[in-house]
């Protein structure tokens, strides 16, 4: 039975190691996100900086999209697997 343990084990590795990317690089990009954020605060009374504020204020949005879309394959694996 030790051995089935350490057989399944082994075999969740991948799984595992793969989560962990996932969780990696949600914490870049949840990183990245903040400073973006901070950038459209600091930029917020400034003439002319509009269209910066703009794009970066679109850049937030579709990093924040690509983040929930990742969580919601992070909080399911057994859908995405199926």
């Amino acid at each position: 039975m030790t051995n089935d343990r350490a057989r399944a084990n082994e075999e969740d590795q991948p799984a595992a190691t793969n989560l962990q990317k996932y969780l990696d690089d949600l914490q870049d990009r949840a990183a990245c996100l903040a400073s973006i954020v901070s950038a459209v605060d600091h930029l917020e009374n400034v003439p002319g900086y509009e269209g910066l504020r703009i794009d970066l204020t679109i850049a937030a949005r579709e990093m924040a999209t690509y983040m929930n879309h990742h969580l919601d394959l992070v909080n399911r694996p057994q859908e995405v697997q199926a």
